[in-house]
């Protein structure tokens, strides 16, 4: 079952290989299996037509949930800061994408840290920030791709959240904490995730931060545990 888009016609071809034309508001049936070149066949079978149908509505529930998606993204974009950051430990590389993870509300984020002796693991998360008095906290989630060294390439589901001090001026003091069990990974066992540090913003386009990022995929079937990052480092942002 496919269809083919050409010269603005819609070609509809079922697993019987007959295949349907809708040039504009015709609707036309050639069947190459039973005419032949000087005859066109008039004839539509209503069951094929809801096949035809349910087929694009397949499609259209893609196009709508990778709408809804995208919107979701760019509303946040709009409404919120954009920051793009970068980390440095000893044996581990973090960067990362984040669009309102420092003000009230709705915040997405995307990140990829790399080690090469322990593999990699790359995420989106989605939170929602809460002023409670001097601090602002996060709850919320991620979808994780995990890829150890020793063991398979899977998925984690993780839940957590964070919280954020402002102290002096331009100083905020930050930690987070994810978690994944094993009954919600592929490939691995737990999951698990932390972060600690202080953020220095001296002009608002740019911060520098310190701290230390710990990341564990507990081994399974027998391979080893995959450390990926546990260590100091040091980072930027720029804020757009």
């Amino acid at each position: 079952m496919g269809i083919i888009i050409s010269m603005g016609n819609v070609h509809f071809i079922n697993e019987n290989d007959v295949t349907y034309n809708f040039p504009g508001l015709t609707e036309r049936l050639k069947d190459p299996k039973r005419c032949d070149n000087r005859v066109n066949c008039f004839r539509l079978r209503a069951e094929d037509l809801m096949l035809f149908s349910n087929y694009l509505g397949k499609i259209m529930k893609k196009i709508l949930v990778a709408g809804a998606a995208a919107s979701l993204m760019f509303a946040a974009a709009a409404a919120n800061a954009i920051s793009v950051n970068g980390e440095v430990g000893e044996h581990y590389t973090h960067l990362g994408v984040g669009f309102g993870t420092t003000s009230p509300g709705l915040a997405l984020s995307g990140d990829w840290t790399h080690n090469d002796d322990d593999g990699d693991v790359a995420g989106v998360g989605l939170g929602y920030n809460i002023p409670l008095g001097p601090f602002m906290a996060t709850v919320g989630g991620k979808g994780l791709y995990t890829n150890p060294k020793d063991g398979d390439e899977g998925y984690a589901a993780a839940v957590g959240g964070g919280l954020q001090l402002p102290i002096a001026k331009m100083f905020t003091l930050y930690g987070d904490y994810y978690y994944s069990p094993d009954s919600l990974s592929s490939g691995i066992g737990n999951y698990k995730e932390a972060n600690a540090g202080v953020r220095l913003t001296a002009i608002p386009l740019v911060t520098v931060s310190v701290g230390y990022r710990y990341m564990a995929m507990d081994g399974k079937d027998g391979n080893r545990d995959n450390v990926v990052a546990d260590g100091a480092y040091v980072g930027g942002a720029v804020n757009f």
